[in-house]
């Protein structure tokens, strides 16, 4: 009867001991491959590789220290307010498996357990575009400490309207472009900024009849932000391109202490000719304009602390897809939910630790329905 004690005991102790040291091969990989490999591998944003056990033991601390703090993998949603598509956040026990892996001392474990590294698509993270613009040649950021939003203006050479299912950026210097946006024009006028500039693109300052609010106010794509996987929208849903238009990018350089060249290129993805796209898919933005106690009130005393409140009336019935907050250093969090027609709340996102490194879009994961009359309220703090 001891003798099976023993036994017992024995078993319940090295299966405890077991639990207690991950290994890279069974526990650790299968997170980083999918949390963390998407951007961290050769001709991506990560400024490292994470593809295999070498380059993971050998950055083992500083992987701890960023997932035990939240700063990676930068998905800023709060999942307990509402949900999204392709969330990108470890739950405390992965947190704890990466920890407990890097007290152990990274331990690989039996090589044939890792699994296979996921097939990534090179060159893009959608897959093979159907149409590809490039700049037409580099373009200098000076090294003078300063923001730059620079426009850029790439000819689609379209001959005929197209249905587009999603857009890719794909950085020429990703230690210099911060984030991307786009919108295309058929007027030519954007070309016209472009030839009265010497140097490659055009901002804002250099034409004094730019008028920045005629971009904010079109339609524009999905942008682009470091670490943010485009996606395609789903079935039935496309944007419009025209025939003949160009498009134009708005790209944001981020201070620099030394002059970087930078020629980036664009990913387009078509809906095939098969789909029937029956609906369109628009973006609003909101602008001061739209706090409730005027474009005024976005104004902050020195070491003030103050929440702004937008509000945008829903002019008629709509399936909301996405929502791209956006903020800059002074901001904390955010919150913006739906005040509907019958006084019920419908919340779309809150932030609680607003990052200006790591803004970008989010795509619920289903429609938010928003009825004509519908309000959204939007606070930033």
């Amino acid at each position: 009867m001891h003798k099976v004690f023993f036994l017992v005991f024995s078993f319940f102790s090295l299966y405890t001991l077991s639990t207690a040291q991950p290994t890279f091969a069974k526990d650790v990989a299968p997170i980083i491959y999918k949390h963390c490999s998407s951007c961290h591998r050769p001709g991506e944003i990560g400024p490292f590789s994470l593809t295999n056990y070498q380059e993971a033991s050998n950055w083992a601390t500083s992987i701890r220290y960023v997932t035990q703090n939240k700063i990676m993998p930068p998905w800023k949603a709060d999942p307990t307010y509402s949900r999204f598509m392709d969330e990108n956040y470890l739950s405390d026990s992965q947190i704890k498996t990466i920890a407990d892996w890097v007290d152990a001392g990274s331990p690989m474990g039996n090589p044939s357990d890792i699994p296979p590294f996921p097939d990534f698509p090179q060159n893009s993270l959608l897959g093979e575009p159907d149409l590809v613009l490039t700049f037409d040649r580099s373009y200098t950021h000076k090294g003078t400490g300063v923001d730059e939003y620079r426009y850029f203006v790439l000819p689609t050479g379209l001959t005929q309207n197209k249905k587009i299912k999603a857009i890719e950026l794909r950085p020429g210097n990703t230690k210099i472009v911060h984030h991307a946006l786009f919108f295309s024009d058929v007027s030519g006028k954007a070309k016209q900024y472009d030839d009265q500039t010497p140097e490659y693109g055009f901002s804002a300052n250099e034409n004094p009849d730019f008028d920045v609010f005629e971009v904010i106010n079109r339609d524009q794509y999905p942008g682009y932000v470091p670490g943010q996987k485009p996606r395609r929208f789903p079935d039935g849903l496309a944007m419009d391109i025209k025939a003949g238009s160009d498009l134009v990018i708005q790209m944001h350089y981020a201070p620099w202490s030394v002059d970087e060249t930078d020629s980036s290129s664009v990913n387009i993805f078509f809906a095939d000719e098969s789909e029937i796209i029956d609906r369109t898919v628009r973006d609003y933005i909101m602008l001061p304009f739209n706090l409730i106690t005027g474009a005024n009130s976005f104004f902050l005393q020195p070491n003030q602390i103050k929440t702004f409140e937008g509000v945008y009336t829903i002019p008629f019935d709509v399936s909301l897809i996405g929502i791209f907050p956006h903020m800059h250093y002074l901001g904390k969090n955010w919150e913006v939910y739906i005040e509907n027609p019958d006084g019920s709340k419908t919340n779309l996102i809150k932030i609680n630790d607003w990052d200006f490194n790591w803004q970008g879009g989010y795509y619920f994961d289903r429609y938010k329905i928003a009825k004509k009359g519908s309000k959204v309220h939007a606070f930033a703090k």
